[in-house]
């Protein structure tokens, strides 16, 4: 497809940019304090007033170096609320004023870069009268492309490698990089970018998000300088905020520390205090100094931004920033949230690459039979376990090609622990019923099978029309959903037969993960333990060769992905049945955990 002669004019002006503009003797925070003014769409609480880099000091190194003759690179690991997005659509506003030439900014679709561009940037250029004072025509900007006076500005989906081309910049930013890390056909999007700032005599390309599943803000970071940003604390050493150096799990925040508990457990947390003073070490030996919330912001003021990596590609700065350094959340509120993620993989998770702003690494190793036979209770299969609580007697079924229905049954406690109880292979729905309604003598009384997850697998009609016939006890479930859902069990619905059949998706490798760790949750430290899930199989597990087998032959493995970072896969070494319907099962405690808790924790859930 040839390019528009708009398309043209603003490559021209991308390769003439930087050249023959003489640039404002300020930097671009400093202009910003001057003259920007915080839009309400950005922070209610401080809309009108005077964009002040008080809040996040650290921006200023990026914007200098933003600002500084020659080509560059920089990529930022980042968490949620230190800032950077603000940051950069501030640098968009400056060049538009100061600089001439394309700036491309990628995030990872069209429909949010056309919400970053409507409800943001364009907020800043409306509320600081930016268009006007230039003499520009604002239907000159749409909600993606804006042309104006010597720059134009490209909003952009980084789903294709199509919105790349014909475009030369002075300036390119991928926003939540890890999210749109790779283009079939075209390769990585920073490669992209990288080409699209070649001729340009000034071009930076500025990389950030949170650490994902890709991997590759993680790569690019490694290759770079690797900044740390150290201020002094109230001693006078200068440091990091290092999440090792947080402390709020002491003696002190703990209440009534001097009590022996059962089972080596710690004394509960007192809450109130973990928010209220939660504080940082300081790093050097014999130094009792600590450094509060309340103290960080004035002495962050006195920041730099020291590299730790001494073999960095030339031209590619990299820095780190997470949580602690914001203004918007406190050191307290950071413990508060880790302390209630512990025993939720998926929180911990988010908590890591969404709070601290780290690369969530998981731990592999195949289960092994060893494994399997520790993991035995005192009761028979078929039976109940004494002195237990019921939360939920669950069922989950594993559809075979041959139309072979296999079933396995398991009792999850109102804690979440799970007791399988019973296993079996069927022929027909109806076959499959009768074993669900049989009575499993309980402490609480006979009970049947509240719920159960059904995979379609490839006999989905059928699957439906059991559900439709058994609403609300049966569900159909679709493995395998992590690239089409965000969450880690996501519904859908369709209709059949003039009536409308839910179906649920699942993030497959979550729950893998979660499934892998409790079946080898005797191979983790003991504060890990703390937070898998326990499992409990039947003492005569033994006598089911095949079942202990099949449990055994999901295994991570470690490979090389398509962004060209390692990262763990899943291989099958042999027939997985049993190990699918363990992982439904998770799946379906999953979805009732809310109501379960409700009815045995009200206090706790209020």
């Amino acid at each position: 497809m040839n390019p528009s002669r708009s398309e043209i004019a603003a490559f021209v002006e991308g390769c003439l940019a930087g050249v023959f503009r003489p640039e404002p003797d300020e930097e671009i925070w400093e202009w910003a304090e001057r003259c920007l003014r915080i839009p309400a769409t950005e922070n209610a609480e401080m809309a009108g007033q005077l964009w002040s880099s008080y809040y996040s000091p650290y921006v200023r190194e990026i914007m200098e170096w933003v600002k500084r003759p020659g080509k560059g690179e920089m990529f930022v690991k980042k968490s949620s609320q230190v800032g950077i997005t603000m940051a950069a659509l501030i640098i968009i506003c400056w060049f538009i004023v100061h600089r001439g030439g394309a700036i491309g900014y990628a995030i990872d679709t069209v429909e949010e870069a056309r919400r970053i561009s409507k409800t943001r940037l364009q907020q800043w250029l409306k509320q600081n009268k930016i268009l006007d004072e230039l003499g520009e025509d604002p239907d000159d900007v749409s909600n993606l492309t804006f042309y104006l006076s010597g720059i134009t500005v490209y909003m952009m989906g980084a789903q294709s490698g199509t919105t790349f081309q014909n475009k030369s910049t002075v300036l390119f930013i991928l926003d939540e990089l890890d999210e749109h890390a790779f283009i079939e056909g075209g390769g990585t999007t920073t490669d992209l970018a990288r080409d699209r700032c070649k001729v340009p005599k000034n071009a930076k390309l500025l990389g950030f998000c949170k650490p994902g599943k890709s991997g590759l803000i993680t790569k690019e970071h490694a290759a770079g300088t690797c900044e740390e940003i150290v201020f002094p604390f109230p001693c006078g050493h200068r440091q990091a905020l290092n999440w090792d150096r947080m402390i709020f799990g002491t003696d002190e925040f703990r209440e009534h520390p001097e009590l022996d508990l059962e089972d080596g457990q710690d004394a509960p947390y007192n809450l109130e205090k973990v928010k209220a003073d939660t504080y940082f070490e300081c790093e050097v030996e014999g130094c009792e100094c600590r450094l509060f919330d309340h103290q960080k912001m004035k002495l962050m003021q006195d920041f730099a931004s020291v590299p730790t990596n001494v073999s960095a590609m030339p031209g590619v700065r990299s820095m780190h920033i997470w949580d602690a350094y914001s203004s918007f959340v406190t050191f307290g509120e950071l413990a508060l949230e880790w302390i209630k993620a512990q025993g939720d993989d998926a929180k911990i998770q988010a908590f890591i690459r969404g709070r601290r702003g780290m690369h969530y690494e998981e731990s592999g190793g195949a289960v092994t039979e060893s494994e399997l036979l520790d993991l035995r209770g005192a009761y028979k299969r078929g039976t109940c376990p004494t002195g237990i609580k019921v939360g939920i007697l669950g069922m989950s079924v594993d559809i075979q090609d041959e139309l072979l229905l296999k079933a396995t049954k398991a009792i999850y406690t109102p804690e979440g622990i799970r007791y399988v109880i019973d296993w079996g292979v069927f022929v027909s729905f109806e076959d499959l019923v009768e074993w669900a309604d049989m009575p499993l003598h309980t402490p609480d009384g006979p009970m049947v099978v509240h719920a159960g997850f059904i995979d379609e697998g490839n006999d989905k009609e059928d699957v439906r029309r059991f559900a439709l016939a058994h609403p609300g006890r049966f569900h159909a479930l679709k493995g395998r959903g992590e690239g089409q859902i965000k969450g880690l069990l996501t519904k859908s619905e369709s209709w059949m037969e003039g009536r409308v059949v839910e179906t649920y998706h699942i993030d497959d490798n979550s729950f893998k993960w979660k499934l892998l760790k409790s079946l080898r949750r005797g191979q983790y430290s003991e504060s890990h333990q703390k937070q898998i899930r326990k499992t409990y199989l039947p003492y005569d597990v033994i006598n089911d060769e095949n079942f202990l087998d099949e449990l055994t032959k999901e295994v991570p493995v470690r490979k090389l992905n398509k962004y060209g970072a390692m990262a763990w896969g899943w291989k099958k070494t042999g027939a997985n049945d049993w190990w699918d319907t363990l992982k439904y099962l998770d799946c379906l405690y999953f979805l009732y955990e809310p109501r379960i808790k409700a009815i045995h924790f009200p206090e706790e859930v209020a």
